[in-house]
């Protein structure tokens, strides 16, 4: 009877744990990224529901605007349809939400013929103080850079509803495109 592993044993073991490994990483990569995105655009639905909110709180239309600050980063935020408030010159009166440039994600939205292209900076839309209802239909998606399938975001009627969206139904979100 020996004791142990003998010196094969043990190259063959590492051998094929290195194999696995190499298909397990970047399938790890890919699961770390969408739940990137999953949450950074739960946070985008928070903020765009907090406009609405913020419309009837203060009985004035609020619109939400996108626009890509000095460093490159990503920024919607809120303020009274008319002011011309930027990320860059913040009001204290309402909310940014600025997202990293770093990340492995970018803007997108739906175009009319249901294709992803890029947000375009500017009002998105606003929401309406006494019935809640949105100026216009439109979605902001968050596109992975790793994976193209990936697209994560939040849906706004124009009838006010707003809903998370994914590009695959899980987790009770409803398909963006």
């Amino acid at each position: 009877m020996t004791q142990g592993i003998t010196l094969i044993e043990l190259i063959i073991s590492i051998s094929v744990m290195s194999v696995i490994s190499t298909f397990a990483v970047p399938s790890f990569k890919t699961i770390i990224n969408h739940g990137e995105i999953n949450y950074q655009s739960e946070q985008i639905f928070e903020f765009v529901r907090l406009a609405k909110l913020e419309a009837v709180k203060r009985n004035t239309r609020i619109e939400v605007f996108y626009e890509i600050d000095s460093n490159n980063n990503h920024c919607l935020g809120m303020r009274k349809l008319g002011d011309n408030d930027t990320c860059e010159l913040a009001s204290t009166s309402f909310p940014r939400f600025v997202i990293n440039s770093s990340h492995h994600y970018s803007m997108k939205t739906v175009s009319g013929k249901n294709n992803i292209i890029k947000l375009q900076e500017g009002n998105l839309f606003s929401f309406d103080p006494i019935t809640g209802k949105s100026s216009n239909s439109k979605r902001i998606l968050l596109e992975s850079k790793i994976d193209n399938n990936f697209v994560s975001g939040v849906r706004v009627t124009d009838i006010g509803f707003t809903y998370p969206c994914s590009s695959t139904q899980n987790g009770g979100k409803s398909q963006c495109v």
